[in-house]
């Protein structure tokens, strides 16, 4: 309801981005992986994974709607936005720098003392640095440059004008 108040999309449009997002992120996995810790760690940890995980869908959601405004293809996007995704989550950590990464081992860290797995408590520290793999995406369509050469080099722009500190 939100997203339809503050776009101006339609049921449909929202009900497509969400879609979108929630298989290109593999967010169905990402539940799983946080619920598996019931009992395990402290509620507040959980929370923080949840909280998280809806940051990055309502962004991930609008970035669709205002990009895709008239048609989403839910199966195209999927399909173009996935593996990219997939292939940049599993390298993450490698990616940020600077401040950025100071952050995400911060995170790790403390969400590691609580009981949380390395690579759970990765996923969950670098989960709105992947929401960039949408604007890398269309960034080397939109330039016809390879996608390994537009990755590093948008975490290393970020890094230069400290985009994290504006986001987080």
């Amino acid at each position: 309801y939100r997203a339809m108040e503050e776009t101006g999309a339609s049921c449909e449009q929202v009900a497509r981005a969400f879609v979108v997002a929630r298989e290109v992120f593999d967010l169905a996995s990402f539940v799983a992986e946080v619920e598996a810790l019931d009992n395990v760690v402290p509620t507040a940890v959980q929370t923080k994974a949840y909280l998280e995980f809806r940051r990055l869908l309502d962004r991930s959601v609008r970035w669709f709607l205002q990009n895709r405004p008239s048609s989403l293809d839910v199966a195209a996007e999927i399909e173009r936005f996935g593996p990219h995704v997939a292939a940049t989550r599993s390298r993450m950590a490698d990616l940020l720098g600077g401040p950025e990464r100071e952050r995400m081992e911060r995170d790790v860290d403390t969400l590691e003392e609580a009981g949380v797995g390395r690579e759970l408590a990765v996923r969950i520290a670098t989960l709105l640095d992947v929401y960039s793999c949408l604007d890398i995406v269309e960034i080397a369509a939109e330039t016809g440059r390879d996608l390994e050469e537009i990755t590093p080099m948008y975490f290393a722009v970020s890094e230069y004008f400290e985009i994290d500190s504006l986001l987080f």
